[in-house]
């Protein structure tokens, strides 16, 4: 049993959420890369052959829109944020240096090249689309040549080379035309063939590199923007103490401690929240030697508020203060759970506002 107070705290909660603002979006990489061909990130493994059935290369690009408009759409509600501070407060080479990060968001938020992306997925589509015919139109093409050679197989075999033979000349006239009908298919086959390699292979392979060069563009653009968000954001929260509740769980709860060893804040218990805030918080607790590992394993079974606080209090601490909600945590930060463990709940939110 020890005291945690001037240990550094673990965040439980996301800085934009505590902005009040649209969460920062996943990378896009992963919605990227399915819809390049080429180069060391390409998802897709094709052959680019009439042989081939493209049906499973199909691109269709609006998930990656809608991740990105999620990005354009966080980005600017974090310089929301920056234009309401009160720039009386801020440092003069911060303010700068924000006005730097605003500009390059703009200007990459105004790049924005989706309606380009949507012409090129429309025109590689189109050529999948004809590549598919092709494929189809091919493999009856084959069948057909299938069924002739056999049929010319067929005749050869059962001929009698005796010219004496009464159906000899009509024998001999019909593996002629069987050999002809196999000669003309094979030739019809070449022609798809060379269809193909015209009509789809050559401006396949010219889409795809410029359409390669564009994501490439968009993925570069993604993550510049996502790193210049980032660094304005983090230098916004050190001056919206006066707007916004900023201070995590675990550390507004701290502040109430007064050192002595039977008492531990826990932050927040929230795995509606964030799926992995149990664990989280009994990996906090295992690292400062709160907490054994036979402990932390048993514990992150049952995820249980009342198994942990149990397992405290047999370890010796009497007083424990945690959230159960996160919004309670954010908005209402003084209506804390503070449990007595040698009595019993002294200060609960039962009073708590409807959120």
């Amino acid at each position: 049993m020890k005291s945690l107070k001037d240990l550094p705290s673990i965040r439980q909660v996301r800085l934009d959420h505590m902005l009040e603002i649209t969460p920062q979006p996943d990378n896009t990489c992963p919605l990227i890369d399915p819809l390049i061909y080429l180069g060391q990130r390409r998802s897709p493994i094709y052959d680019l052959d009439i042989e081939y059935d493209p049906k499973h290369l199909l691109l269709d690009e609006k998930s990656l829109a809608e991740r990105i408009e999620t990005l354009e759409k966080w980005a600017s509600e974090v310089i929301d944020v920056y234009s309401i501070l009160d720039k009386s407060i801020i440092d003069n080479d911060d303010i700068v240096n924000m006005d730097d990060y605003i500009k390059d968001i703009t200007d990459r938020i105004a790049w924005n090249k989706m309606y380009e992306v949507g012409c090129s997925v429309k025109t590689i589509n189109e050529l999948i689309y004809d590549w598919q015919d092709k494929y189809n139109y091919y493999l009856r093409v084959e069948r057909e040549l299938d069924n002739a050679e056999k049929e010319h197989d067929q005749l050869e075999s059962e001929f009698d080379n005796d010219p004496e033979d009464e159906g000899y000349e009509d024998a001999v006239a019909a593996i002629a035309d069987a050999k002809t009908t196999v000669e003309n298919i094979n030739e019809k086959l070449e022609d798809l063939r060379d269809d193909f390699n015209s009509d789809v292979s050559k401006p396949f392979e010219k889409t795809l590199n410029a359409f390669t060069e564009l994501m490439e563009s968009i993925r570069s653009n993604n993550d510049e923007l996502r790193h210049a968000v980032v660094y304005l954001r983090d230098m916004v929260i050190e001056y919206v103490h006066n707007d916004f509740n900023v201070i995590q769980p675990m550390d507004y709860l701290k502040k109430l401690e007064t050192g002595k060893a039977d008492e531990i804040s826990l932050g927040l218990i929230d795995d509606s929240y964030y799926t992995y805030s149990f664990s989280k918080l009994t990996d906090y607790l295992k690292k400062n030697s709160v907490l054994s590992e036979i402990q932390i394993v048993l514990l992150n079974k049952t995820k249980g508020i009342p198994d942990l606080l149990d397992a405290l209090k047999e370890i010796g601490y009497t007083t424990v203060r945690y959230y159960d909600d996160v919004k309670v945590s954010t908005k209402y930060p003084e209506l804390f759970n503070e449990i007595n463990l040698s009595k019993e709940l002294i200060n609960d939110n039962k009073f708590k506002p409807r959120i």
